[in-house]
């Protein structure tokens, strides 16, 4: 019987304290590896930062009773969505900041908060007192519009 299929003989022991460092050092590896590609990638993802106002559309009393008000309100509310982005809100506002209207009408998101009669007005971008100012004026001019619509 040759060396090389005695039992008794091994020519290559398995060292366990190697293994066991081996598969650590791996799994070590492997986590940094995925942070690092994390960290790759989030530093090439534009950020992008939200503002919101909130403005609340309220009818004066006159004739009308008072459950009518609340319906009244609600529905110039839900048609006040589209005030915001038309030409005599966008322009002046963005004039005053310095940028092209298309540019900032396509920052703008308006909705209804739960259907009721405040509008949301958000305004998404780059930098967070750029958005800020940004919502800001856009509200002002808004404002300034309905007062001038509705007064």
């Amino acid at each position: 019987m040759s060396a090389a299929f005695d039992p008794r003989h091994r020519s290559a022991e398995i060292n366990r304290w190697e293994v066991y460092w081996d598969g650590r050092r791996a799994i070590a590896l492997s986590a940094l590896a995925a942070f690092l590609l994390t960290f790759i990638v989030c530093a090439f993802v534009p950020k992008q930062f939200t503002a919101a106002d909130r403005v609340a559309i309220n009818i004066r009393p006159g004739s009308t009773g008072i459950g009518d008000f609340a319906v009244l309100a609600s529905e110039l509310a839900n048609q006040s969505v589209n005030f915001v982005t038309a030409d005599a809100v966008v322009n002046p506002a963005a004039n005053e900041l310095g940028i092209s209207p298309g540019q900032l009408r396509s920052e703008i998101s308006v909705g209804t908060v739960n259907a009721e009669n405040v509008l949301d007005i958000r305004v998404t971008d780059g930098g967070p007192a750029e958005v800020l100012k940004k919502v800001h004026t856009i509200t002002k001019y808004f404002v300034e519009y309905m007062g001038a619509r509705y007064s």
